[in-house]
């Protein structure tokens, strides 16, 4: 039997598999590509609201392919845990080589890859090879921890000179970022949830509704806004709002704090974030909405 009629070992073609660069700028552009659609595609919303933006056929079609949800999606997950399992194997698949360098006892050195070198300075010394040798090595030795001196076919030698060996491991340990972020939102997009509430001034609120279900979910604790304030710029554009908000445990508060966009108050797991503001409907206080307004005045 020849040697290409020999399978090769599964376990050795799915590690290549993972371990490719093709591999990752693929999966970069295809994540690129997939939030482009989930930026176009409003996500969470209604399915009425889908409907009829879409049609029946897209509607049907895109919810199978769970655009309305993208995020939140098997495949999306999926992707996610091929860059991470890919990002680790092509790390490991490097670190050998990186692992020798780094602490190698006696470094090898080629001196025409020195020479090949386009940043590089040459000059002429008019002092003899043996004056040369005993006053380069103690200037190397200022600059470089680790240095020594070779003989160059009895023409010449060399002084080399290296140090920052550990700067190699840089790219492993954003490697490593990396793919902690991957894992955290996988984790985050399948054990998390994530709900919205109006909560007016003063009031309090302990259930959100959850967007991609639209289901009540209660909190271990409540949520009390003490105060809201904006502020607009001098075209009439919102230039910052800002909410004080204060945990409540069991009536009584455990922690206050006021909140703008992308500054969230972080209590037991949990990132409360201030989405967007407006006037309140009588609706959303729990009070019926009237046709009119009844207004009484005391004289004193």
């Amino acid at each position: 039997m020849s040697d290409r009629e020999i399978s090769a070992d599964p376990f050795a073609s799915i590690w290549k598999f993972f371990a490719s660069v093709r591999l990752t700028i693929v999966l970069l552009l295809t994540l690129a590509a997939t939030s482009i659609i989930g930026t176009l595609i409003p996500q969470n919303e209604s399915p009425e609201a889908y409907f009829r933006t879409f049609g029946p056929f897209l509607f049907r079609l895109f919810d199978v392919l769970g655009l309305f949800d993208m995020y939140h999606s098997w495949w999306f997950q999926s992707l996610m845990l091929l860059l991470a399992a890919n990002v680790l194997i092509c790390s490991i698949e490097r670190l050998s080589s990186t692992w020798r360098i780094i602490f190698v006892k006696h470094p090898s050195f080629n001196v025409e890859r020195f020479r090949r070198l386009k940043p590089k300075e040459e000059f002429s010394d008019s002092r003899n090879a043996g004056a040369l040798r005993d006053s380069y090595p103690a200037v190397i030795a200022r600059s470089f921890r680790y240095w020594r001196v070779e003989e160059i076919d009895n023409s010449g030698f060399a002084v080399y000179g290296e140090k920052g060996r550990w700067t190699r491991l840089g790219v492993y340990i954003v490697h490593l970022s990396v793919i902690l972020m991957l894992v955290g939102g996988v984790i985050g997009s399948i054990f998390g949830f994530e709900g919205f509430v109006n909560i007016a001034e003063g009031d309090s609120a302990q259930q959100i509704r959850l967007r991609n279900s639209g289901e009540m979910r209660t909190l271990d604790f409540a949520i009390r806004c003490d105060d809201f304030d904006v502020s607009f710029y001098e075209t009439g554009a919102p230039k910052e709002f800002r909410s004080r908000l204060t945990i409540l445990e069991q009536g009584k508060p455990v922690l206050s704090k006021d909140i703008i966009v992308n500054d969230p108050l972080h209590y037991n797991g949990i990132s409360i974030f201030q989405s967007s503001y407006g006037q309140l409907a009588p609706q959303d206080q729990g009070l019926t909405p009237a046709g009119e307004v009844t207004l009484s005045f005391t004289s004193k």
